[in-house]
């Protein structure tokens, strides 16, 4: 299992093979993660190409365990499972009052 701080960055390397003449058109070959988070909700998340593979980059807002199922096209093509550890990190900037 992957373990991430929260707020830090995850960036993984997918293993998809795709057969897509063009891995840039998206009416060829669309690659997504669909996550499970800690609380219950699910987010979808678009990967992309970065010339020699697919990726996926996500910064995690919440500790917890998350799950995550790879979609080809709309279809299963794997997944991953990784922790989210509490970290001293403030976060994102939050707007307070009038100001940051």
């Amino acid at each position: 299992m992957l373990d991430v701080l929260l707020y830090g960055m995850l960036e993984l390397a997918l293993d998809i093979e795709h057969g897509a003449d063009n891995p840039y058109d998206p009416l060829q070959v669309l690659v997504d993660v669909e996550l499970a988070r800690p609380d219950g909700t699910a987010q979808r998340w678009p990967a992309y190409y970065d010339g020699q593979g697919w990726m996926f980059r996500y910064r995690a807002l919440q500790p917890g365990e998350y799950s995550a199922r790879i979609l080809l096209n709309e279809a299963d093509a794997g997944g991953f499972v990784f922790h989210v550890e509490p970290s001293g990190d403030p976060g994102p900037i939050r707007v307070d009052g009038w100001g940051f």
